[in-house]
């Protein structure tokens, strides 16, 4: 009999990339989940086809993979870390480099680690490369997603350690399908593309990762309209929407060194 790895499971949530409600697709997770074994669901509840469905998605894919037993059934994420806990697969460190194929939980609740506060979302890893992790997410934005982040995100609030029996797909330094930047890649360049100039009437804010959801950096001000920039990479945030990975030149802003960071691409023109 074939072992059952991290890289089945993968397969299932790769299938699923792009199903949501704008197209009606998350209905098929949904009942795959609702029909599995429908006397005895999680709680005696029965997803419904507007309810939040990441959690869904995870156990959905497990049963579509054959590997309930290993990752658990449940609609809703903090009951289902209760799961992994009696199933002592329970990791509550988002410290660690993860691998390919453990469960990653979040909590919006708190931004820093050590996070142990109550679990919102859910999703799985599929890659960890140069220090980002790239994940599979049901209901991202309405849809089976990608989300690409650092790893020891503050919010995470720690991962699930299946036990496989099979460690195919399972490395931490794979590469990956998603997180997508122009290269293709999740590595990105720090050598300068093109130069570009700040398009903000206001003030515009450099983060420390792609998405309004994160940290700026506290390291230099706020960029203002005409500000010049070295565009070095393109990368997607949770919503599909493009952000420069740029650098503000020591010799244009009398710092000691080059300041790295992330801005929202519709911002910067090419000079």
């Amino acid at each position: 009999m074939r072992k059952r790895s991290a890289e089945d499971l993968l397969k299932v949530l790769r299938s699923w990339v792009g199903y949501g409600r704008s197209n009606g697709k998350q209905k098929i997770i949904i009942d795959i989940y609702n029909k599995d074994d429908p006397t005895h669901l999680p709680r005696g509840y029965k997803v419904q086809y507007g309810d939040s469905y990441c959690d869904t998605t995870v156990s959905a894919a497990a049963i579509k993979a054959a590997m309930k037993d290993l990752i658990g059934k449940e609609c809703g994420v903090d009951e289902h870390v209760k799961i992994f806990k009696k199933m002592g697969i329970w990791q509550e460190d988002g410290t660690i480099v993860p691998k390919a194929g453990y469960p990653i939980v979040y909590s919006w609740r708190k931004a820093v680690q050590p996070n142990d506060a109550y679990s919102d979302h859910i999703g799985v890893i599929e890659s960890v490369k140069n220090g980002t992790i790239v994940a599979i997410e049901g209901n991202l934005g309405g849809e089976v997603k990608r989300r690409s982040i650092p790893v020891g995100w503050g919010y995470i609030r720690g991962y699930a350690i299946p036990k496989y029996e099979s460690d195919a797909g399972q490395s931490s330094g794979e590469s990956n399908n998603g997180g997508k930047t122009e290269s293709g890649s999740t590595k990105l360049s720090k050598k300068s593309k093109w130069i570009g100039a700040v398009t903000v009437n206001s003030v515009l804010n450099v983060r420390k990762w792609a998405g309004i959801e994160y940290d700026k950096l506290v390291s230099k001000p706020e960029l203002k309209n005409n500000d010049p920039v070295h565009v070095c990479d393109t990368i997607y945030d949770s919503n599909d929407e493009p952000w420069y990975y740029i650098y503000l030149d020591k010799a244009d802003y009398g710092f000691s060194s080059n300041i790295y960071g992330f801005v929202k691409a519709e911002y910067i023109r090419k000079q």
